[in-house]
């Protein structure tokens, strides 16, 4: 398939200082001909695909939350969001805490 006919999806989440979660796929098309028809047909097949995403999804968060990382580890990753914004400064404190 050529670059230019090309579809990209991809899952885009976004978590809030309240720790609110929102989430979206974002579908792409890189081929400008047959545009509506083609992007009508991404929409039809992310949309088919949600009721596994979810399951995948669901999965991938229990391990998450059932894995256990050293201390250390763990202040670590919470120093780098922090350092790359993606905690504010606010919840730094509780979660080195935690």
């Amino acid at each position: 398939m050529s670059v230019g006919n090309r579809t990209d999806a991809r899952n885009r989440v976004f978590v809030c200082d309240n720790l609110a979660f929102s989430s979206e796929i974002v579908i792409s098309k890189r081929h400008r001909r047959f545009v509506t028809d083609r992007f009508r047909d991404g929409i039809a097949a992310a949309v088919g695909q949600l009721a596994d995403y979810r399951t995948l999804e669901a999965q991938r968060i229990e391990q998450l939350q059932t894995q256990e990382l050293p201390d250390r580890t763990a202040e670590s990753i919470v120093l780098c969001a922090w350092e790359q914004g993606l905690v504010g400064t606010r919840l730094l404190r509780p979660l080195l805490d935690e």
